[in-house]
């Protein structure tokens, strides 16, 4: 049985949000509490979530689609490059 694959651009929003939740959290709790080390944990799972954000990167960026080949050949000017004088 075949799983379907998660949606990346929801993954990153959800991983984004988490991060900032916990920063939030973490830094009202050690207000708080005057206590960092308490709440050191918070503030770990919040740069857990933004290094998988960060690792997901962003989704690949597919080329337009290609319009219909030219068929008539190109232009040339007379002359060239290699113009001689002789």
């Amino acid at each position: 049985m075949k799983l379907p694959t998660p949606d990346r651009g929801l993954l990153r929003t959800v991983l984004f949000s988490l991060a900032v939740v916990f920063m939030i959290i973490g830094l009202h709790q050690t207000v708080l509490e005057n206590s960092l080390l308490r709440n050191y944990w918070l503030f770990m799972l919040s740069v857990v979530c933004l290094l998988l954000y960060r690792r997901l990167g962003p989704l690949p960026t597919t080329p337009p689609p290609a319009g219909p080949a030219n068929t008539r050949p190109a232009k040339t000017k007379p002359g060239g490059k290699a113009r001689r004088k002789g």
